[in-house]
């Protein structure tokens, strides 16, 4: 009925439609500082769950062993955080759990994770220190 073809109608369309997004995405600010330390944060969890993992594949001979701990407890740690989110009698789990020092809500309002940061950098640092002085003493069976 336009008399433009389907292809050219098609793009005037879907121009139109992503303009309207547009306009209703102007109210919304995007800070590059917490989205920095939000990713920054990530990193150093990610540092402190490895940290468990290549200790467990220091300290141990078995690769069945080493799996145990190493994927084992990060991923108990990721369980007990999903229960105590989801369930709110089961709160008191989200202690015992490496995940709840990753709070993205105080990384994005800048206020209040410095200790928690710390915490996790403390936790990476010891692991990965512990592991190199077990791996140093190991009498590696050939």
């Amino acid at each position: 009925t336009s008399g433009l073809d389907e292809l050219v109608f098609t793009a005037v369309l879907n121009q139109a439609i992503a303009m309207q997004e547009l306009e209703k995405d102007t109210s919304i600010s995007f800070k590059l500082e917490a989205w920095i330390m939000i990713n920054l944060a990530c990193f150093i969890f990610m540092f402190a769950t490895s940290g468990i993992s290549f200790f467990a594949s220091c300290f141990f001979n078995l690769t069945r062993n080493s799996l145990i701990l190493g994927a084992g407890l990060p991923l108990s740690f990721f369980l007990l955080k999903l229960m105590s989110d989801i369930n709110l009698s089961m709160s008191e789990l989200r202690y015992f759990s490496l995940n709840t020092l990753y709070v993205t809500q105080s990384l994005a309002k800048a206020e209040g994770y410095g200790i928690s940061i710390t915490i996790l950098i403390f936790v990476g640092i010891v692991l990965y220190g512990a592991s190199f002085a077990v791996f140093t003493k190991k009498d590696l069976p050939l």
